[in-house]
């Protein structure tokens, strides 16, 4: 194989970046792009500090490309860096299996990514190996995700952020990607359940190592598609993107208010002016930049940890981390350790370690943290949550998601208005030796409990307290804060306060609880649980066993 990389979009903030962590290497480097001018400046800078470096420029448009020029060039490898890809259609690649050639591209776009997998039969055809998101996301953060893993399990919870320096370059064609977003539904998975929320919403602040507090939102890229699909154990996929600059951060997240209003169709056609703004901005803030991946991890043993990747690149080094993955198989590609055909996005292709050899010189450091998360209970009982007979520690000990069945009976409320205010909560009404069922799932900060008595039931969140014997429980709108107790004997729980949309309530709307849980001569776990309130009397009552995974082992509650 000759060994002739084309880069089309070579001049720009990530093509030139990777161009120059390409010269040194034993290839030819065609630096492609519109302008031939800004790829000759890049030549004469780098032929300065490379003089071995064998460069060239060629003009060409990545969308009316065909095969025959990329075989005029010589190409055996053919890099697109140029972007934006959001929209687009894979013309450049399929240019390139055309004329025999490997193809790798930065996209970050989700719908270019999926629509990628298209080209594979051509791909496999051709025999060569056509790649698209060779970039931070989604190769790193699978690579990174893929290391945990190995480490400490399956993930049930996946969370992956990145946020760049406010004085790192940043292309007409990144803020043109950014804004094609934002304001615009965005597909997520929460908590096995496939939800939609506004590109740039889910605003918040978060404090990252060596970087301080910053803001993020809700960004749209290929891991939220990629990562269930490899990780089927996933319930939780969320992707977040943050400014440096609070004021740009939030600015663009007002401005989003005016798509998610329908007052604006996109954002995208002010990129021009957009762009201007950031880089008049561009003298404030710093050149530090970072990237997380963390992870709720679950064992074949059940333990839980919370997993924690974190990359800083400071010296304004950020702009180089998008194109280390394209390095690491463009060097397999020319040594012939890559044999692979086909057209696959690039997640699971490369390990982490060969990315981050890539980034040898840099100002690049990377952590990794491992932290057991003990279970809910636990936390809110401390020692004496081993009292407890097995049964109870097992079902309060629960694995991603559990499911719990059994039988039990039911009582109505004391009262019309008590049956009432029972349906409104969608309690069970009465009934005897009702098929239960009770799914548990389990999350890094909370429980999601959902109760199935019949055909009726109703859910709730469990939270630790701020203090040792406290916990919460929310229904809706609704939060109790709980008592809980444990010995030798089981776990009793009663209601201390409430708060109904945040505000407190007096005590005589507070709930009561009256909630036990035992093992019964079957070695079955029995629980015991009454609710009322103290004007109207009991609003419902049940109580019965259940067995953990339909009968494996014995549980309750």
């Amino acid at each position: 194989m000759s060994k002739t990389v084309l880069v089309v979009g070579g001049s720009g903030v990530f093509g030139s970046r990777l161009v120059e962590r390409l010269a040194p290497m034993e290839c030819t480097l065609v630096i492609a792009g519109r302008s031939q001018r800004r790829a000759e400046q890049l030549i004469a800078s780098l032929s300065a500090r490379q003089p071995r470096a064998t460069l060239r420029s060629l003009v060409l448009d990545r969308e009316r490309v065909t095969a025959e020029q990329l075989r005029a060039a010589g190409a055996s490898i053919v890099v697109d860096a140029a972007g934006p890809f959001q929209g687009q259609e894979p013309a450049l690649a399929r240019a390139a299996i055309g004329a025999g050639c490997h193809f790798i591209d930065l996209a970050d776009a989700r719908d270019y990514v999926a629509k990628f997998p298209a080209l594979d039969a051509d791909a496999r055809g051709a025999g060569v190996l056509a790649v698209c998101g060779a970039s931070a996301t989604p190769s790193l953060s699978h690579a990174v995700l893929d290391e945990l893993c190995a480490q400490a399990g399956a993930p049930s919870e996946v969370v992956i952020a990145i946020t760049p320096g406010n004085r790192a370059p940043r292309g007409l064609a990144v803020v043109q990607a950014l804004l094609s977003y934002v304001g615009h539904p965005v597909k997520v998975l929460e908590e096995g359940v496939v939800r939609t929320h506004p590109g740039w919403s889910l605003l918040h602040r978060r404090r990252v190592d060596g970087l301080g507090r910053r803001w993020f939102s809700l960004c749209e890229t290929p891991d939220l598609d990629l990562v269930p699909l490899r990780f089927p154990t996933v319930r939780t996929v969320h992707f977040h993107a943050g400014l440096e600059l609070g004021v740009l951060h939030c600015g663009l997240w007002i401005l989003s208010l005016l798509v998610r209003a329908r007052l604006l169709r996109s954002l995208r056609p002010w990129a021009s002016g957009l762009h201007a703004t950031v880089q008049r901005c561009g003298r404030f803030g710093t050149d530090r930049g970072g990237m997380l991946v963390e992870a709720v991890l679950w064992s074949e043993t059940g333990c839980r940890t919370h997993a924690r990747w974190q990359l800083i690149a400071a010296a304004g080094d950020g702009p180089y981390v998008p194109v280390l993955p394209a390095l690491a198989l463009i060097r397999k590609l020319l040594c012939g350790a890559e044999t692979r055909h086909g057209a696959k996005a690039c997640a699971g292709l490369l390990t982490l370690p060969e990315i981050m050899d890539e980034a040898a010189g840099l100002s690049i450091d990377t952590a990794r943290q491992f932290s057991p998360v003990p279970a809910l209970f636990k936390r809110s009982l401390g020692a004496d949550f081993e009292r407890m007979p097995m049964p109870i520690r097992v079902l309060h000990s629960p694995r991603a998601t559990t499911v719990f069945e059994g039988l039990a009976d039911i009582d109505a409320g004391a009262n019309r208005v008590a049956n009432l205010l029972a349906r409104c909560c969608r309690f069970p009404g009465a009934a005897r030796q009702v098929p239960v069922q009770v799914t548990i799932q389990a999350h890094e900060h909370c429980e999601v409990w959902r109760r199935r008595f019949g055909s009726s039931g109703f859910a709730s969140v469990m939270r630790s307290g701020p203090r040792l014997g406290l916990m919460s429980e929310s229904f809706g709108l609704l939060r109790c804060q709980l008592r809980v107790t444990a010995d030798e004997r089981g776990l009793q729980l009663s209601i201390e306060s409430a708060r109904l949309a945040g505000m407190p309530l007096p005590l005589f709307l507070v709930p009561w609880t009256r909630a036990t849980e035992r093992v019964d001569e079957h070695g079955r776990f029995n629980f015991d649980v009454e609710i009322g309130l103290r004007w109207i009397g009991r609003l419902v009552r049940y109580r019965g066993w259940l067995a953990c995974e339909a009968g494996r082992r014995e549980c309750g509650r």
